[in-house]
């Protein structure tokens, strides 16, 4: 197995956006040839595990090696023309050729956020072997936003005042004709907001329709855009997906989880509407464990031992045994009862959709 390194990274803000760009240098044998690496940059700010958390995953790029390849092309052939027509391909994929090294110039721009002021860049690193397995590694590369410099205007000379009106010959006034205006198109910006309660087999991303309740949520989902995609004086333009997870069992993996529901979503969307946007009109975030989410439903409930609860939650690190002492709080019965009707109710995905109406 070769390497695959990054290089020349810098994250800055450029007017309304922030830039990203990176050089990726890929070896003659970066890939292994049954395997495939996807690489997703992401903007990443406050403190893992914390409700400040933010993440904006950016346009993926994908490197495979020569039989994995050939097999995702022949899938993709198999799909049927439809298929093919809605089969959304990574930004970029590159193959590995054999004795052949490979760079990469990545350069994006997402919309500016004022979190991203402290924002780092990390890359997650999803390898895929020949079964379509999955591993996922995130790596922190470090850099941090550069703010622009504020530049002082230099002073200038004044120039000498003219008097306007004694250069400018006055014609009589002439008889006022009033004509009527022409009507202008005036444009509101909206935003829609939701939620979809979407339920998952345990431990997979895979969006399934028919399970439990996903079946009204979708069909609220597909409602929503609909009615926005139908309508001529509508235009989108952003569209924001955040999933969350509940807070049980291992940290990574929970993570791992919600990124991946959060991208099924986007890719459920992409695949079932018509939508013209643009990379950069889409951002798509996940929390690996919604804690704060919880505090507020055990906040609203009368669950035994509530106080000790939110103590719990409000003063324990996650990574300092803070689900352990919930599981060990009053022999464990609190912890049940979250675990029953609670936690199911962490585990969504938040949509946002920012648009304009002509009127």
């Amino acid at each position: 197995m070769g390497t695959i390194r990054l290089y020349d990274s810098s994250v800055r803000v450029e007017e309304d956006s922030v830039r990203v760009s990176f050089k990726i240098h890929i070896d003659r044998e970066g890939a292994a040839w049954f395997s495939g690496i996807l690489l997703t940059p992401a903007l990443t700010g406050g403190k893992v595990g914390t409700p400040e958390a933010k993440i904006v995953a950016l346009p993926d790029i994908m490197v495979q090696g020569k039989n994995k390849y050939k097999a995702t092309e022949r899938g993709i052939r198999l799909l049927g023309e439809k298929g093919r027509m809605d089969f959304q391909r990574p930004e970029k994929t590159i193959r590995v050729v054999k004795d052949t090294e490979t760079q990469v110039d990545y350069n994006y721009a997402v919309p500016y956020e004022t979190w991203m002021d402290s924002a780092g860049l990390s890359l997650y690193e999803e390898i895929i072997n020949f079964r379509n397995e999955r591993q996922l590694l995130v790596l922190s590369i470090g850099d941090k936003v550069e703010l622009p410099a504020t530049e002082t205007a230099p002073a200038t000379e004044t120039a000498p005042r003219t008097d306007v009106a004694s250069q400018v010959k006055v014609a009589p006034p002439a008889e006022s004709v009033q004509t009527p205006a022409e009507p202008v198109a005036v444009h509101h910006k909206r935003i829609l907001e939701g939620e979809a309660f979407i339920e998952f087999p345990v431990g997979r991303t895979e969006i399934h329709p028919e399970l439990f309740h996903n079946s009204e949520e979708l069909a609220n989902l597909r409602q929503v855009l609909s009615s926005i995609q139908n309508s001529p004086n509508i235009t989108i333009e952003s569209l924001i997906i955040n999933s969350f997870s509940s807070v049980e069992g291992s940290y990574d993996k929970n993570e791992r989880l919600s990124y991946g529901r959060s991208m099924a979503l986007k890719n459920y969307i992409m695949d079932n509407f018509s939508l013209t946007l643009s990379p950069s009109q889409w951002s798509v975030s996940w929390e690996a464990e919604d804690w704060d989410g919880l505090a507020k439903l055990v906040e609203k409930s009368n669950i035994n031992g509530k106080d000790e609860i939110l103590h719990i939650i409000s003063t324990v690190p996650i990574f300092g045994g803070r689900e352990a002492q919930l599981m060990r709080l009053k022999g464990g019965a609190p912890y049940r009862i979250m675990l029953r009707d609670m936690f199911p109710q962490l585990r969504r995905v938040q949509y946002r959709i920012e648009y304009t109406v002509k009127e």
